[in-house]
């Protein structure tokens, strides 16, 4: 059973590495899970195009990593782009 995933974009200079640094983790009834554990499936979903298995994959590895019976918090400034450069996202709302 898929578990609920909340994606936290966090754009900058909103104050995101506070967030994630000093509420997420405190929070009771969410699995905030840390970057670090994520870095290559976050990269993937910024810059890589994805097959339907390529996300199934990426989910899967999500719900492992979470809480049985939380949700599962992800936060991530980089799904928001650059603010330096003007690059089109490709969307992740099948996600």
């Amino acid at each position: 059973m898929r578990k609920t995933i909340y994606l936290h974009v966090g754009y900058h200079k909103t104050a995101t590495t506070f967030l994630q640094n000093s509420i997420f983790p405190n929070l009771k009834k969410v699995r905030h899970i840390k970057n670090k554990k994520i870095k290559k499936e976050l990269y993937n979903l910024r810059v890589r195009k994805l097959s339907d298995e390529d996300i199934n994959e990426i989910r899967a590895k999500f719900d492992r990593l979470g809480k049985e019976g939380k949700p599962t918090l992800i936060s991530y400034e980089g799904l928001s782009g650059s603010p330096f450069k003007q690059k089109s996202l490709k969307s992740i709302l099948a996600f």
